[in-house]
């Protein structure tokens, strides 16, 4: 793992584990990640600036502006969140691009419901896709939900973010707020912080691929093991609960059970998008895990 100053204990790590492919290695041999946060409100950055993550980021990677976009679509994208255009598509994307020596893509993380995630994203997706228009453009995607927030216009900045996900974005990954919403319900935990956790958790699976140097490891190779057709680009995921529970690694028979839940889809219980799954044909998919399962069992 990487500390909250960049240090990196590598003695215990796999040989073909890739962690440039997220972090970049500064002069002082610190991991630096290769990411930039961007908000028009200064003061959730500023949480960022002054808390214990201060020494991890680059200081010009943290973005922010004068006041937020009040969860409107509109001032996300054409005002509050266009003046921070420049530091975001000019400065820092481009800085960043620069130090990749093999540049894959973008993953963008944003939320559909506020006018920045929205707005300012909506931006960001289609400049990205004109200003390097043969790499990957790949969104992990928030949607809106009335049992997380009571403000009423989430779903028209949704709406009219589709428009940008649907032409420009290579792949979109779906996250339900209000199936997470349920699960931390039901955990006595309805704090953002968790449903923040669930989601990173959901985000480090499917992004596993791209932490090892094997076969079908990249963002295009991933996609085409998804894709029918260029529009078909909207993803949902599933996970083993028994995953989350560091104990069961050791029990007997774990394969058997998780590789009977993969092959059951309506036996997940962690479904990122609230779907009733008997009603729905799933074209294709692909099945990602880590470790070393038994290939008997497989």
């Amino acid at each position: 793992d990487v500390g909250p100053t960049g240090y990196w204990d590598s003695f215990h790590v796999r040989e073909n584990n890739r962690i440039g492919v997220f972090f970049n290695q500064n002069q002082l041999g610190h991991q630096v990640p290769r990411a930039i946060l961007v908000d028009t409100e200064p003061q959730t950055l500023d949480l960022t600036r002054a808390g214990m993550l201060r020494d991890l980021f680059h200081e010009n990677n943290l973005i922010s502006g004068q006041c937020g976009a009040g969860n409107n679509w509109a001032k996300g994208r054409y005002t509050e969140g266009y003046e921070l255009y420049d530091d975001v598509l000019d400065t820092a994307i481009r800085t960043e691009a620069e130090r990749c020596d093999s540049l894959q893509g973008f993953q963008l993380f944003h939320s559909l419901g506020g006018g920045t995630g929205s707005g300012l994203g909506s931006t960001v997706i289609e400049k990205l896709r004109e200003n390097y228009p043969g790499l990957m453009l790949q969104t992990q995607s928030v949607f809106p939900s009335a049992k997380v927030s009571n403000c009423v216009v989430e779903p028209y900045n949704c709406v009219l973010s589709m428009q940008y996900l649907i032409e420009f974005c290579d792949a979109v990954f779906v996250f339900d707020n209000q199936n997470f919403y349920q699960k931390c319900f039901f955990q006595n935990d309805l704090s953002i912080a968790n449903l923040n956790e669930k989601i990173s958790q959901q985000i480090w699976g499917i992004n596993q691929c791209l932490h090892r140097s094997d076969q079908n490891t990249s963002m295009r190779k991933m996609s085409m093991n998804l894709q029918t057709s260029a529009r078909l680009h909207f993803y949902t995921a599933e996970s083993s609960t028994e995953l989350d529970l560091d104990q069961k690694f050791r029990s007997t028979g774990l394969n058997g059970r998780i590789l009977s839940q993969v092959i059951n889809v309506s036996g997940f219980d962690t479904n990122l998008l609230k779907l009733q799954l008997q009603l729905i044909d799933y074209p294709l998919s692909t099945s990602l895990s880590s470790g070393e399962p038994s290939v008997t069992a497989i």
